[in-house]
């Protein structure tokens, strides 16, 4: 307990979250128990994340010293961290394509996350966990399908950066081989789609035609 009070103190804890931390090691405890039994023989983070969601519902202050108290542990080594797991293709497909900004057209980093949190919302609604096939197989129409039900809950100014977005990640599985038929009446195409599919403004105000913004630098080919 005493090599707990002074590494909290070290991370600059306030005497008044400590006290109530110490105070929910009890409850916090006797729950692990009744899970790993009373020597909490096995104890690991799966352990504590269980610990952390039921007491999240309950008592805040009870679920964040589940947090602290993992990393308690695991920094002096009394449970093993845990190993991290392999990354989902959705997840590989988004490293991938971050790096392509990075490396290929020098984006800010700022910039490259914003692709890849557009171009995630896009394998969801492609279902890419479900159907890895789904990229190759990409055709047009599905394109439009997906874009049209985006524009649904995005106005003009959002489907501009998520067309910029999807044309960026075409041209990069294009440059890989592997990109949908037909890619570049399909980028062609990205523009206008991206304009048609949003919804019809307010009764006078204005409709004019929106310039989809592209990542490639001037000079080279999108």
């Amino acid at each position: 307990m005493n090599d707990l009070l002074a590494w909290l103190r070290r991370r600059g804890y306030a005497e008044p979250t400590i006290r109530s931390y110490l105070k929910a090691a009890g409850p916090i405890c006797r729950w692990l128990q009744r899970r790993l039994g009373r020597a909490l023989r096995g104890l690991s983070q799966r352990d504590l994340r269980a610990a952390y969601a039921h007491f999240r519902r309950r008592r805040v202050e009870q679920a964040a010293a589940c947090r602290s108290f993992g990393h308690f542990l695991t920094e002096h080594q009394l449970i093993r961290p845990e190993k991290p797991e392999p990354p989902s293709h959705t997840e590989r497909q988004i490293g991938l394509f971050g790096d392509h900004l990075r490396e290929v057209h020098g984006l800010a980093l700022q910039t490259v996350l914003g692709h890849q949190r557009r171009l995630r919302a896009f394998f969801q609604s492609l279902k890419l966990e479900e159907r890895p096939s789904a990229i190759p197989t990409l055709t047009l129409d599905r394109i439009e399908a997906l874009l049209r039900h985006s524009a649904q809950t995005n106005n003009r100014f959002s489907m501009q950066h998520i067309v910029a977005s999807l044309r960026a990640f075409l041209q990069q599985q294009h440059a890989a081989g592997c990109c949908v038929s037909h890619c570049t009446n399909t980028l062609t195409r990205l523009r206008f789609i991206a304009w048609s599919s949003c919804r019809v403004p307010r009764r006078g105000s204005r409709l004019s035609r929106c310039s989809i913004p592209s990542i490639v630098p001037p000079g080279q080919s999108s």
